[in-house]
């Protein structure tokens, strides 16, 4: 989102349920912790919500929503299998009785890998339970548990990929992982009558990561990871209502504790300890935001957020032993936002926002402990702040056509990013993100539903010695649309496209290096629903990548140090099928 390129994950914050599945580490999400079947819906939120979610939010939020108890229970399962010894099993059950709610699910997905070295195994499962205490007193939590194991296959240069894209890296040790995670939430919500509506939201996680990685040097490293985080998230909403004018005022505190301890080994049976490093993150904010609508045309709002974030280090050689560091460093996340909506009629809406963004260092960006070089607390790495204006329209020209664009820009200062030559993070120049949004959707007595998205964005240095040279790995250019068609015998053809423009490397900041090719990939789904009984079922084959495309998602510019550039290919054409439904 809004052109955020290398670390974008760590600048759009993902939300279960409202649970912040960033983590305070460079970990990206775990995707396959989420229940697919028990989706309800998926909310998008471009550009910056900083006052309303905090950390992370720069670029905007994305929030996944389950499905809360039906009246009647139903069973749901589906069955997929694909290539490279690929195959997907879900189940799920969801219901409610008088004033109890509840949904179980489970999971369990396994590849050999396309590549060499890219075998992949997750599974797990959870269950959510709610219960109305009363007509306005609801409580509500659940559990989720997800192991995770994964290869990894290294880097190709560009002689490589040409000789055979599936190899892992030539003498590329052995990398791997087991990942395992834990996560739990409770929420209780009341209503207070026309004094307003609180809640309370309990969230844990915790996870441990084992991994084997004999490609760092020097040496290799066998790691064992633990991160927990527990949060608490008190939020208050009051509606008010008046003649002229209705009013929404919603205020919370955001209150988290986060840690991460990693004792590395010599040895792969883990009997050799040879470092002991901690860190803890601590945030407490506290936002308010106002909506005032006036009458049907016209809705402005504004709102603050005030935060404080401290990172604590220790890292131990215990070889001496030696102390590599023990450090404090201290973050202020203060922003504001205002914005104006106007509603000329009911199916048009124009729009202005201003606000400001930050972002904190992630806690393996503050220090360095993984992989290269000595174990360092790098106290001169900032949070990132910036600010953000946007502007845009919806409209709804046609019965079944809908329209809307978006212009954005976002002045950063001190992104942060990871420099090859000193093998440590650093913050960089001021940057400006500058794009514009296009989307369509149109749908046709529900034989048609074709949804466009088309998005420029540029990102540039605007100070330094690249001012004017772009940020690396920031397309220019994109491209998705997906058409959905009904055909007799409640037959689905679906077709998506997703074309991406070329980008400069990792680490190409003077922009002289060779780039990343453009690279567009055609997806088919062909799905067939069928009612037998009371059980309704979908048959459904595809293909991934049906022009067999080849390209890379990610390279780096090794070239300015005398060797050659490194890529990471994407998967070519596999075909997949499988069965869904539900009971």
């Amino acid at each position: 989102l809004r052109g955020f390129g290398e670390n974008g994950f760590g600048r759009t914050l993902v939300l279960l349920d409202g649970r912040r599945l960033n983590r305070p580490d460079m970990a990206s999400i775990n995707w396959t912790q989420l229940p697919l079947e028990q989706i309800d819906r998926i909310e998008v939120v471009r550009g910056s919500s900083s006052v309303l979610y905090g950390d992370a939010a720069v670029a905007g939020v994305i929030h996944i929503i389950t499905k809360k108890g039906a009246v009647k229970p139903s069973i749901n399962g589906s069955v997929q299998f694909g290539e490279d010894g690929f195959h997907d099993e879900k189940i799920g059950l969801i219901g409610s009785s008088d004033r109890l709610s509840y949904s179980v699910n489970g999971s369990n997905q396994q590849t050999d890998g396309w590549r060499d070295r890219t075998a992949f195994h997750s599974y797990g499962g959870g269950f959510q339970l709610g219960y109305d205490i009363s007509d306005s007193i609801s409580i509500s939590g659940g559990v989720s548990l997800n192991n995770t194991d994964y290869e990894l296959p290294g880097n190709l240069t560009k002689t490589e990929l040409a000789q055979d894209r599936t190899q892992a890296q030539p003498g590329h040790s052995d990398d791997e992982s087991e990942n395992k995670y834990r996560n739990a939430n409770l929420l209780l919500e009341g209503s207070l009558g026309r004094f307003g509506d609180m809640e309370v939201n309990l969230v844990y996680g915790d996870t441990e990561i084992k991994s084997d990685m004999l490609s760092y040097w020097p040496p290799a490293q066998f790691n064992v990871s633990d991160f927990e985080s527990i949060g608490v998230q008190p939020k208050y909403v009051l509606e008010s209502n008046h003649d002229l004018f209705n009013n929404q005022l919603v205020t919370g505190v955001d209150i988290y504790h986060e840690t991460l301890t990693v004792k590395k080994f010599s040895d792969e049976a883990r009997n050799n300890k040879t470092h002991d490093t901690d860190l803890e993150r601590d945030t407490l904010g506290w936002y308010i935001r106002d909506e005032i609508a006036i009458g049907d045309t016209f809705v402005v709002s504004g709102g603050a957020r005030i935060e404080e974030a401290e990172i604590k280090g220790k890292s131990v050689t215990l070889a001496g032993p030696t102390v590599d560091f023990d450090e404090t460093k201290k973050h202020d996340g203060k922003v504001f936002e205002i914005s104006a909506t106007w509603l000329p009629r009911e199916s048009m809406k124009f729009y202005s926002k201003f606000s400001t963004v930050y972002r904190y260092p992630f806690v393996d960006e503050q220090a360095t402990f993984y992989g290269y070089g000595s174990d360092t607390f790098l106290t001169d790495i900032d949070a990132e702040k910036g600010k953000s204006i946007e502007a845009g329209f919806t409209a709804k020209p046609g019965r079944d056509l809908n329209v809307g664009l978006s212009l954005f820009q976002i002045d950063m200062e001190d992104e942060i990013s990871w420099n090859e030559l000193t093998f440590r993070n650093e913050n960089l120049d001021d940057t400006r993100h500058l794009g514009l949004e296009i989307n369509l959707d149109y749908e046709l007595k529900k034989i048609l539903h074709l949804n466009v998205n088309y998005t420029y964005q540029k990102a540039t240095f605007k100070a330094g010695a690249n001012s004017g040279n772009e940020v690396p790995l920031v397309p220019n250019h994109l491209l998705n649309a997906e058409l959905d068609l009904q055909l007799p015998y409640n037959i689905h053809f679906i077709p998506s496209l997703l074309y991406v423009d070329k980008s400069y490397l990792s680490q190409d900041f003077d922009n002289n290096a060779e780039r990343l090719d453009s690279y567009t990939v055609v997806d088919l789904l062909l799905s067939y629903k069928k009612q037998i009984g009371n059980a309704k079922w979908t048959f459904f084959l595809g293909v991934h990548n049906l022009f067999d495309e080849e390209y890379s998602t990610f390279g780096v510019d090794y070239e300015q140090w005398f060797m050659d550039n490194v890529y990471y290919p994407s998967p070519g054409r596999k075909f997949f099928g499988g069965i869904s439904a539900t009971f």
